[in-house]
């Protein structure tokens, strides 16, 4: 699974600077963690409800830095966003906006609103980051540096805006017989709106691991709950200390070789049904089996609806698979790593 800042397009009046910010290991953890439980006091918004501003000094950062609101001047209160999700891909775009507006912009060190940007025109802003509320407490999730670009607030006229847009992507094949659009637990859930504002979220929570002669069916499988039984939980990384074996099937026996050619006829690890001269040469499965070895390795996540007025989890009784091909394997172990692309 890969993660992706498509763009961060900053609007400084008619001036227009195009970015990519780098993710931060802080974000990658919510993700994991959230997938794991429903617990509200242990799942954090994944959603970047703030942008922040630096000015004059210059931040150091990388992708492992902890980085706090309080490494920054102002927080932008004032944005909008929308998320798209799709069997492969969730895409969340936002739009922030710095003016004069009463309840736009937030002085950290003050801790106030403020409506007057004078004492900021003509500053260098030097970093600009992204984070969550609730419990994410301030925690920055990206940041971009441009103390090497002239960004400025220019006067308290001027409109400073910020939109951005993320990707995250899965090579899984996606699956789910009810009404999910995508791997959920990869965004901030599944939002269901009514009048406007949402009503509830559904989320999915990573549910058990198993083998599946298809794509859409989990045929065998190992419950992960308890997680921390079978999960080892690490910055970018869900490590499965289950280990599932595949046993080969047998190359079966055979009369003659002229009857069993090559294995284009009578392959070892089969997918369709084989041919058989008659059926007292082909005796039964007992000696020709039919049946093909599992196919998929396979991920289930249970979805999950909570209230957002509330609070209130309610198990929905849905579910979806991430399936991947096994090839040629006879111990495998799923795990989930991401990756910056």
């Amino acid at each position: 699974m890969r993660i992706k800042n498509d763009f961060i397009i900053i609007q400084n009046g008619k001036k227009q600077i195009k970015l990519h910010n780098t993710i931060l290991n802080t974000y990658i953890s919510k993700i994991i963690n959230n997938q794991l439980t429903t617990d509200p006091d242990e799942r954090a918004s994944l959603i970047m409800n703030y942008a922040y501003l630096k000015f004059d000094s210059s931040l150091e950062f990388d992708k492992e830095s902890n980085l706090q609101e309080s490494d920054f001047d102002l927080k932008v209160i004032y944005y909008t966003t929308n998320t798209d999700i799709s069997p492969k891909t969730i895409v969340n775009n936002y739009f922030y906006k710095v003016d004069n507006s009463q309840y736009t912009v937030y002085n950290i060190s003050s801790q106030s609103y403020i409506t007057d940007l004078s004492n900021y025109v003509g500053k260098k802003i030097t970093a600009i980051g992204f984070g969550g509320n609730y419990q994410a407490q301030g925690i920055i999730y990206a940041c971009v540096d441009t103390s090497n670009y002239n960004v400025y607030i220019e006067d308290t006229n001027t409109i400073f805006s910020i939109a951005r847009r993320d990707i995250i992507s899965t090579d899984s094949i996606f699956y789910t017989p009810n009404n999910v659009k995508g791997p959920i637990h990869l965004s901030d859930g599944q939002y269901h709106y009514d009048g406007g504002f949402p009503d509830y979220q559904l989320v999915g929570i990573l549910d058990s691991v198993g083998l599946g002669l298809n794509s859409y069916k989990m045929d065998i499988g190992i419950s992960l709950n308890p997680y921390e039984e079978h999960i080892e939980v690490q910055t970018n990384k869900i490590q499965l200390l289950d280990e599932l074996v595949i046993e080969h099937y047998s190359d079966g026996l055979f009369p003659n070789l002229d009857i069993y050619p090559s294995t284009d006829i009578y392959p070892a690890r089969i997918i369709q049904k084989p041919l058989y001269p008659s059926n007292d040469i082909y005796p039964g499965i007992e000696v020709y089996m039919l049946e093909s070895p599992y196919q998929y390795i396979q991920l289930k996540y249970k979805v999950y609806k909570i209230d957002t007025i509330d609070g209130t989890t309610t198990d929905t009784g849905d579910y979806y698979l991430l399936s991947n091909l096994i090839g040629d394997k006879e111990k495998i172990k799923m795990n989930i790593e991401y990756e910056e692309a």
